[in-house]
């Protein structure tokens, strides 16, 4: 069965066109656009009527996308932190069905974060060993521990990128200070997830989708390494830490140069990359690997 699936992220929409067969995933089309639904109105709760715009333009942009390929058995649209954490979400739900006609389906955070680990089990990034996946968004971050058998806890975090940025990268470069002040938030926000690394013990960081392509694929552009085309890959940890230092020294018209860059990313990559540093040195994780898929994907191992 062809599925189409609209990932309305609070700053990213995405569009899968795939199918499932004999626990491979068979991808027709994989498109995206930073809409960034969330923008100027994460800390307040709302959509604002400049997103709706965004969102709706982009969704009769995929509608069109499925017309033309004109397979398609199932279609599920897919919801997140903006919309979740957003007050007016139901008038904006409605704008968009009578807009596009898309019936938009609002997920918890637990249940991203459950599908957000069946992608990137599809991947096929897990093994017998315990592992921290993380999923930096717009408006949440998915943390969920686990090994290829299932999960061993999960939850969702409102840290995401797009609110790290309203509340603290106000200068570009960003400046030390700020940076200080992002990881004593993490610090603050992130007693949970403290303690159920004491209970769990993971030893692997896998980063699904988002800022992690964006990091492989400079790794590979940077080094001259072709891309192997692989769901699940390596990320050396040295290059990782080499580009972090670079990041956060570049302004965002350096940052749009380093080859791999891409401009869907340059702005949210910099608090993403103080994340992903901050639970490398604090949980001391001695390997990174990335995987491209993640909730999208997910939905295809997973009735909603």
């Amino acid at each position: 069965m062809v599925k189409a699936v609209l990932d309305l992220g609070t700053n990213t929409f995405h569009l899968l066109i795939a199918q499932l067969a004999g626990g491979d995933l068979e991808i027709f089309v994989d498109e995206k656009e930073a809409v960034r639904v969330g923008e100027k109105g994460m800390l307040a709760g709302t959509i604002t009527e400049a997103a709706l715009h965004r969102a709706i333009h982009t969704l009769l942009n995929f509608k069109t996308t499925m017309e033309n390929f004109g397979r398609v058995d199932e279609v599920a649209v897919i919801a997140t932190s903006a919309f979740r954490n957003a007050n007016n979400a139901p008038e904006i739900c409605a704008a968009i069905k009578d807009a596009t006609g898309f019936e938009v389906t609002i997920i918890s955070g637990d249940q991203e974060a459950q599908l957000i680990f069946e992608g990137v089990k599809l991947s096929g990034a897990l093994s017998q060993e315990s592992a921290m996946i993380v999923d930096i968004g717009g408006g949440s971050v998915e943390f969920i521990i686990c090994h290829q058998k299932g999960v061993l806890w999960k939850q969702s975090f409102d840290i995401g990128g797009l609110r790290l940025i309203e509340r603290f990268h106000k200068t570009d470069p960003i400046l030390t200070s700020e940076i200080n002040a992002i990881m004593q938030y993490f610090q603050e926000e992130l007693a949970a997830l403290h303690q159920a690394v004491k209970t769990f013990n993971p030893s692997v960081l896998i980063g699904s989708s988002g800022a992690f392509d964006t990091y492989i694929d400079i790794h590979h552009a940077t080094n001259n390494l072709l891309d192997p085309g692989l769901n699940a890959t390596v990320l050396p940890l040295a290059s990782y830490l080499n580009l972090h230092e670079a990041l956060i020294q570049k302004t965002r018209e350096e940052r749009l140069s380093i080859p791999g860059m891409i401009p869907l990313r340059v702005d949210m990559i910099v608090v993403a990359s103080c994340l992903t540093k901050y639970l490398i040195d604090t949980y001391q994780l001695k390997e990174i690997i990335t995987s491209r898929y993640a909730l999208k994907e997910g939905v295809f191992a997973h009735d909603l």
